[in-house]
């Protein structure tokens, strides 16, 4: 149990990362997205 909950931590931290990193770059344009397909 307390390995995945500092698994799930950890995992926590490094999306909230990608997400400071990301977000402002794609909020500004500096990162075009518009030929991703989904």
């Amino acid at each position: 149990m307390d390995l995945t909950i500092r698994n799930n931590y950890d995992e926590n931290c490094r999306l909230q990362d990608i997400r400071d990193t990301l977000l402002p770059r794609l909020m500004s344009g500096e990162l075009d997205v518009s030929d991703i397909d989904l």
